[in-house]
């Protein structure tokens, strides 16, 4: 009898004791999952180096350096000393999320290969220790990585990585490029989240809307070309709906180095070439010069673009300066013409005040869905 109250015991210590070192083991447990998924930042270990043993469920990695793959990859500096590394991640499910289908949605910066459990399950792009060899991929939006879950409760995702590092890599107001940045979601959940938040169909529109518009300003140039601000307002809308295609192509594409670049022309021709022309046939339009105001914003368009690439800390200030300052100086110029008694000039006004007021939501709204799925596809609408 007291021998087998001793070995209950010992059993029941024994189950104890496993049970803690699983969860000192496992950095993130989840019991369930929200409608949106959930993002994939906390409890990751990196290692530079390259082992193969690294991908193992049971490889010892309490030694490695904790890090939040989802920041920008330049304030990652790991990435950019070494040529591959390694990232790991514990998660500990709950039994009722372990009988569901699990996917990750999101994407990465780089090039990698994903392990469950020492199995390789996903990969994206080439991943070498010779960085000319290096070729880096992504997720479109709305494609995912389905997980085969193991039996235990424990479940160890294990990324091999290597960046891309001749590419132009930039940020753009809050779209930026993560290294890792993925959500585990449910499969139908996840479908049905991408549906949601889908704005393919808008993209679309604008792309067609800004395409009419140029149209229409180019035959008004043809038949009048003494109204050279017809010209001017064909190039704004030409750009604009070059950009939307743009980016919409970037939005789809496997290929960060595809991306990257249809991004970086597609935000200059909206930020740089768009609004000048703007401008340009803002003062036409009304027969004022180009002076002080407009020299200056031109200036803050190009340093705003640059920012993208140099100066990350002035990112913030100079949208808002922007934002505010375009709309600010077409009223100013369309007071002067209504002072002036020009036509037109107060449904121009009307249309900046329009523009300052929704202008924020506009551009806030697609950018935030995209921030909170994190398809590391760095798309925006760059504008309106």
């Amino acid at each position: 009898m007291k021998l087998g109250i001793i070995i209950i015991f010992l059993f029941s210590f024994a189950q104890v004791q496993l049970r803690a070192q699983e969860k000192d083991a496992c950095a993130v447990h989840l019991k369930h999952l929200p409608q949106d998924g959930v993002l994939l930042d906390r409890g990751w270990k990196l290692q530079a180096g390259d082992n193969p043993e690294w991908a193992g469920h049971n490889y010892d990695d309490s030694g490695w350096q904790a890090v939040d793959p989802t920041k920008e990859i330049k304030v990652l500096p790991t990435l950019w000393q070494h040529s591959i590394v390694w990232f790991r991640l514990h998660l500990c499910l709950d039994s009722v999320l372990r009988q569901q289908s699990l996917v990750l949605v999101g994407g990465q910066a780089g090039a990698s290969e994903i392990y469950l459990n020492g199995r390789l399950i996903k990969q994206l792009g080439v991943v070498s220790p010779n960085p000319e060899k290096v070729q880096a991929l992504t997720l479109p939006y709305g494609q995912v990585i389905v997980l085969p879950l193991g039996s235990g409760s424990e479940q160890v995702l294990a990324v091999r990585f290597a960046l891309q590092k001749d590419l132009p890599y930039f940020q753009f107001g809050n779209v930026f490029a993560p290294a890792l940045s993925f959500r585990l979601n449910e499969t139908n959940a996840a479908v049905d989240y991408a549906n949601l938040n889908d704005i393919t169909s808008f993209e679309y529109f604008r792309i067609g809307f800004f395409f009419i518009l140029a149209i229409l300003h180019l035959a008004f140039f043809w038949f009048y070309p003494a109204q050279r601000a017809n010209m001017y307002f064909f190039l704004y809308a030409l750009f604009s709906a070059l950009a939307a295609w743009m980016i919409n192509s970037a939005y789809k594409t496997y290929s960060v180095e595809a991306k990257v670049y249809l991004l970086i022309l597609g935000c200059a021709f909206v930020f740089v070439l768009n609004y000048v022309f703007y401008l340009m046939a803002l003062y036409r339009l009304f027969n004022q010069s180009k002076g002080i105001y407009f020299w200056t914003l031109t200036v803050g368009l190009i340093l705003f673009f640059g920012s993208s690439f140099w100066f990350y800390q002035m990112k913030d200030f100079l949208i808002d300066l922007i934002f505010l300052l375009i709309p600010l100086e077409t009223m100013r110029v369309a007071i002067i013409a209504i002072r002036r008694k020009q036509r037109g000039a107060r449904i121009v006004a009307g249309g900046a005040i329009c523009f300052s007021l929704s202008s924020p939501f506009l551009w806030l709204w697609p950018m935030d869905i995209y921030r909170q799925v994190q398809t590391g596809l760095w798309v925006t609408l760059c504008g309106i």
